[in-house]
C-alpha cells in the first residue's frame, strides 16, 4: 500500500511537472507570435526607424530561436527590401529546409533568386514545386517569366495559360491575362520590326541594277 500511494506521488508530482513545462513552452510560443506581429506591423511602416526595429525584433527572436520559421520568412523580406540577397536566400533556404514540402518560403527563394538574377536557381525552385503543386498560380506565372527571359517563349506561354486555367481569383486571372497580353505584343513588335526591314531590304533590292 505504501509503494502504492509512492507511485501515486511520483506520477502526479511527474504530471504536474511536465503539465508545467508544457505551459512554459504555450506561454513562450505566444510571446514569440506577439513579437513577431509586432516586427510585421513595423516593417509595414514608412519610416525607417519603424522597419529597423522590426528587423531587430526578427534578429532577437531568431537569437532565441533560431529556427522559428515564419521570422525566418518576415526577416528575408525586410532583407530584400535592403538589397540583402544572401541574407534573404540564407534565412529562405533555412525556411525552406524546416518544412521542404511547404511551398511558401520555396515561392519567396525562387523569387529573391530570379530577382537577383539567378533565373536557373530560381527555375529549380520553381521546377520542385510545381513538380509537387501543379496548378500553384504564382509559380507558374514566374516561371513562365523566367522562361520568357531565357527565350523559352512556347514553354512561358504555356505556363501563362496554365496560370489563366488555375486562377481562382479575379487577380489571378488578370495577371495571368496580362502575361499573354505582353507575350503578344512583344511578338507583334518582332514582327513589325522584320516588315520594316524587309520592306527596306526590298527597296534596297530593287534599286540595285542586276546581271545580265
Amino acid at each position: 500500500e505504501i509503494s502504492q500511494r509512492i507511485f501515486g506521488v511520483g506520477t502526479l508530482v511527474l504530471g504536474l511537472l511536465l503539465g508545467g513545462f508544457g505551459l512554459a513552452r504555450r506561454q513562450k510560443e505566444r510571446a514569440l507570435e506577439q513579437r513577431v506581429a509586432e516586427a510585421s506591423r513595423l516593417l509595414q511602416q514608412a519610416d525607417p526607424q519603424s522597419r529597423a526595429r522590426g528587423t531587430l525584433i526578427l534578429d532577437e527572436v531568431l537569437a532565441s530561436d533560431p529556427d522559428h520559421r515564419a521570422s525566418l520568412l518576415l526577416r528575408a523580406s525586410s532583407r530584400v527590401a535592403q538589397g540583402d540577397w544572401r541574407g534573404a536566400e540564407a534565412d529562405l533556404t533555412r525556411g525552406v529546409e524546416l518544412d521542404p514540402q511547404a511551398a511558401d518560403a520555396r515561392l519567396q527563394r525562387a523569387r529573391v533568386r530570379y530577382d537577383a538574377g539567378r533565373t536557373s536557381a530560381a527555375m529549380e525552385d520553381l521546377d520542385a514545386l510545381l513538380n509537387r503543386e501543379p496548378d500553384h498560380v504564382e509559380a507558374l506565372l514566374l516561371r513562365g517569366e523566367a522562361r520568357l527571359e531565357a527565350g523559352d517563349r512556347a514553354r512561358a506561354e504555356t505556363d501563362f495559360k496554365d496560370a489563366r486555367r488555375a486562377s481562382r481569383t479575379p487577380a489571378q486571372v488578370l495577371a495571368a491575362e496580362c502575361r499573354l497580353a505582353r507575350l503578344i505584343e512583344d511578338l507583334d513588335r518582332q514582327w513589325n520590326r522584320y516588315r520594316d526591314e524587309l520592306i527596306a531590304q526590298e527597296s534596297v533590292d530593287r534599286r540595285v541594277p542586276t546581271g545580265t
